[in-house]
């Protein structure tokens, strides 16, 4: 069969960071300029899959992307040498919507351990819901001493742009959890830091308003 757009597609078995892994037979992965394609594209190893699945029917189809017990080493050991940069391990679903043009998603993901080299910072939950045209979010860091909280909206604007309203609440990020991920200029970090942050524009031309407090 014959494929006018680039079309991917894999053997049952492959490597990742060294490491066997399975795919699903007869999948593909098919790229156009509205959209991104998949079929039957499950890549499994043990307890850990990773399933992309786009929509049924005519038009522009979501596209769905599972996690089960997926760890997040193994995305970060693909794109980088070193796998420790993040780790986590990642379940939930994550539905995007005209990836190519306007990217918009929905999602309900948890990361237990989020880790950012080797400090684990807590637990996340992810969840991101429609309400009219609008994205409502909310996600969570708790944990570790740790209490982080996203919340508000976002919204498709024109034909390429997205309306962005959030606000970050940092109750309380103990730095000792960051080290890892500040080892570059800090090291011994200790304290907490507090604030909220605004974050409204759009994504081509966002707004950050807010304050961060330091404490010993």
């Amino acid at each position: 069969m014959l494929y006018r757009q680039p079309r991917l597609s894999h053997q049952e078995n492959l490597l990742l960071n060294y490491e066997p892994w399975t795919i699903s037979p007869d999948n593909s992965i098919t790229l156009t300029t509205e959209q991104v394609l998949a079929n039957n594209f499950v890549l499994s190893q043990g307890p850990e899959q990773l399933s992309l699945q786009s929509g049924t029917g005519s038009g522009l189809q979501p596209l769905n992307v599972n996690f089960t017990n997926f760890n997040l080493s193994t995305i970060t050991g693909f794109i980088q040498s070193d796998s420790l940069l993040v780790g986590g391990s990642m379940n939930g679903i994550i539905t995007f919507r005209n990836l190519m043009q306007q990217p918009v998603f929905t999602s309900n993901l948890t990361i237990n351990d989020l880790s950012l080299k080797q400090d684990t910072i807590g637990n996340v939950t992810f969840e991101v819901n429609t309400s009219g045209n609008s994205y409502v979010t909310n996600a969570t860091v708790t944990g570790r001493g740790n209490d982080v909280v996203l919340s508000g909206t976002f919204t498709p604007q024109g034909t390429s742009d997205i309306a962005l309203d959030l606000d970050l609440a940092i109750r309380q990020l103990q730095l000792s959890t960051l080290e890892g991920a500040m080892a570059t200029f800090v090291t011994s970090a200790s304290g907490t830091i507090n604030g909220n942050i605004s974050l409204n524009g759009t994504t081509t031309s966002p707004k950050i308003l807010g304050q961060i407090n330091f404490d010993s």
